[in-house]
């Protein structure tokens, strides 16, 4: 029997397991597929947002397009969440354009995916929230180095800012973490790459590999954790030493 303040609704004993309702967004590829995978591995909940219905169904579908945040809200409105133990945000865009090369309608896209539609899900999410829950935004080293893509590195700034903001509100009951991955191969972003500039990319980093999503959700996950009850308003950096800070 559990005494600590995790045991909670989100929680369901059955037969000496605990399982955990996640919400996850960006599910459908990447870092965000790989939580979900880890999490039903271990017996979790996993309701996961994307765009489209995935063909491997690791995960309850809840299609909603974050390039839509008026929408998102709409949706979100109605929908009718369990207690949620985790929001982790993998969804993500950007354009792989400068700020003279990018038009309006795409600098817009890129803000709205990353930031705004995020901040509404948080909004609806947070009454859903248990006691000693958590949310994980992904970020950016951009935020910190800056980046070709300017409009993309904004954007990761803005993460941080909300990060710190969203930590002093929800303390104690919810803890707030900007994890911020270094480049991770095969994601959407990193296969779009040409291979020349992923191999100097590779060069560059002290460990000369990239990370892989698995990896990655392993330690998503484990932010999520009690064992990390102390943290929050922080930003974890996984690059491989390329960004040291």
């Amino acid at each position: 029997n559990c005494s600590q303040p995790t045991c909670c609704d989100a929680k369901i004993k059955l037969e000496g397991l605990v399982m955990a309702t996640y919400l996850v967004s960006g599910v459908s590829s990447g870092i965000g597929a790989a939580i979900a995978k880890l999490l039903k591995e271990r017996g979790d909940s996993v309701l996961g947002i994307c765009r489209s219905k995935s063909g491997s169904q690791s995960f309850q579908p809840l299609i909603v397009d974050f390039s839509f945040p008026q929408k998102v809200d709409s949706e979100l409105a109605n929908f009718a969440f369990p207690p949620i133990t985790a929001f982790i945000n993998c969804a993500g865009s950007t354009h792989s354009k400068a700020f003279h090369e990018i038009s309006l309608a795409q600098a817009q896209d890129v803000f709205n995916v990353n930031v705004i539609s995020p901040m509404v899900v948080i909004k609806h999410v947070v009454p859903h929230l248990v006691e000693q829950s958590s949310i994980i935004l992904l970020g950016s080293q951009s935020a910190s180095q800056g980046s070709y893509h300017d409009y993309y590195a904004p954007r990761q700034g803005a993460i941080d800012s909300l990060v710190k903001s969203l930590a002093s509100k929800l303390a104690p009951k919810t803890r707030v973490i900007n994890f911020s991955p270094g480049i991770t191969y095969p994601t959407g972003l990193s296969e779009r790459m040409k291979p020349e500039l992923l191999e100097k990319k590779r060069n560059e980093i002290p460990m000369k590999r990239f990370a892989s999503p698995e990896e990655m959700a392993e330690i998503i996950v484990f932010l999520t954790s009690e064992h990390c009850r102390f943290m929050t308003g922080n930003t974890v950096d996984v690059n491989g030493g390329l960004v040291l800070r």
